[in-house]
């Protein structure tokens, strides 16, 4: 059986799940060299697995890269990215990203905003943080 992007899918999700982002990376890379055109759900795996490895940088160089392609992120590939930034201490990529969202009239989700708070609280941003559960009152959005 010849692998798929579904596979490699799952495969890259088992790799996120249990902390091995690096293996996860390197079946991404191994899907492309495949020439398995990627998608959002497969980029989307790929960057959740930077975010659980607090890997901000190859999270955000994943982002660039679907939108090279011409490949909209979708909220859950966004949650994704703005994770990796928060866990990675780059509470100001986070809040960029969240930015992008807005000027592509991407709708936040609770994730979203819950993401960003954590974000702001691992960088002692307390005001920025409250600011965001604000706003997410405002889009009748409750933590």
């Amino acid at each position: 059986i010849a692998p798929s992007v579904v596979t490699y899918g799952a495969a890259i999700s088992a790799c996120s799940g249990s902390g091995h982002w690096q293996l996860a990376l390197h079946l991404f890379r191994r899907a492309a060299l495949d020439r398995l055109m990627p998608t959002v759900p497969l980029y989307g795996g790929i960057i959740a697995a930077c975010a659980n490895g607090h890997r901000w940088l190859e999270a955000l160089s994943l982002l660039t890269s679907m939108t090279r392609r011409m490949i909209n992120p979708d909220v859950t590939t966004m949650n994704s990215a703005i994770a990796a930034c928060g866990r990675g201490g780059q509470w100001r990529w986070a809040v960029k990203l969240f930015g992008v969202m807005k000027e592509r009239r991407q709708a936040a989700d609770t994730i979203t905003f819950n993401t960003l708070v954590s974000s702001c609280e691992v960088s002692h941003q307390w005001e920025l943080a409250s600011w965001f559960l604000s706003e997410m009152r405002f889009e009748r959005l409750y933590p």
